[in-house]
């Protein structure tokens, strides 16, 4: 809508430098996809542009409203930003001193459709930044933070690193998410336990590194009470919920520690059903190693 710069200079290699950019009424449209991304306002200071390589000194963006989902073959539908290719060459180099949102009312819309009924989620970030990240600095870490509110849950809180590879980007994170409304994941839990969440709160903690294609990792579960729906088709109580029942019995609540190990880049990679199995499992077992656990017998996990 609108767009000012001021203290433009092109040098005589084609270098393009500019002292300020602002842009209001941004909007992003990946043709024939349903992707899309606005902003009220964005503001850049310190741009440097060449042929295949950019550089932001500080980058603020305010009131941001991004729309992301997955297909139904859960493929992304935002295509991979190409930092870097198979043989170590820069297809393109992104330098960031600093970014961020400016404004509490930047909202992320999130809709998985590998899921039935498809899980939606509205994500108000309150605030997100980006440091020292260098497309090119092979090795170097570049930290993040987020903090936000779900639909689903209180409270997000995501802090960590990205660091880049000769083919990509690695990953480290830790994840804090308090206040879990647990009947909003039903979509999850009906894919892989075949049945919807009844009652529930709870907060969840992920701790995780992706080394190449490599994620290592755990999550550290806890509930006070949790309530599962009736499986269909209907079926004998599965070894999850006898597990629970008796945690609940013996100690009133729920504490669940589980780790999470996995190929990105196995075709049949599942985050979600990675952090759901890895629980389930860790249910099971728990409720296996407490006292007089021998007056029962788990039967056959119902787990898909």
């Amino acid at each position: 809508e609108r767009l000012s710069v001021r203290g433009v200079r092109i040098d005589p290699s084609g270098r393009t430098m500019v002292a300020l950019a602002a842009v209001d009424g941004v909007s992003l449209d990946e043709p024939g996809g349903g992707s899309n991304a606005s902003a009220r306002a964005l503001q850049v200071s310190r741009l440097s542009v060449s042929d295949s390589s950019l550089e932001i000194g500080s980058l603020a963006l305010t009131q941001v409203d991004c729309t992301i989902g997955q297909t139904e073959n859960g493929e992304w539908e935002l295509p991979p930003i190409p930092f870097g290719t198979s043989d170590g060459q820069a297809a393109f180099t992104l330098r960031i001193e600093e970014a961020g949102t400016t404004d509490s009312e930047s909202v992320i819309r999130f809709v998985d459709r590998t899921t039935a009924p498809d899980f939606e989620a509205g994500i108000e970030i309150k605030s997100a930044a980006l440091r020292a990240f260098d497309s090119a600095a092979i090795g170097v870490p570049a930290r993040f933070s987020v903090e936000a509110t779900v639909d689903a849950f209180a409270s997000l809180r995501v802090d960590g690193s990205i660091i880049p590879t000769l083919t990509g980007t690695d990953l480290e994170l830790h994840t804090e998410i308090g206040g879990l409304s647990l009947p909003a994941f039903s979509p999850y839990t009906w894919l892989h336990l075949g049945r919807e969440i009844a009652a529930g709160h709870g907060d969840l903690t992920l701790d995780l590194a992706v080394r190449s294609s490599d994620l290592d990792g755990t999550a550290n579960f806890s509930s006070s009470e949790i309530g599962f729906g009736a499986p269909i088709p209907p079926a004998p109580s599965s070894a999850l919920d006898l597990a629970l029942a008796l945690m609940m019995e013996r100690r009133g609540g729920i504490e669940l520690r589980a780790p999470l190990r996995a190929k990105v880049d196995d075709p049949e990679f599942d985050f979600d059903g990675l952090v759901t199995r890895a629980l389930v499992d860790s249910a099971v077992e728990t409720a296996e190693a407490l006292p007089n656990s021998e007056q029962w017998t788990s039967p056959t996990s119902s787990i898909r």
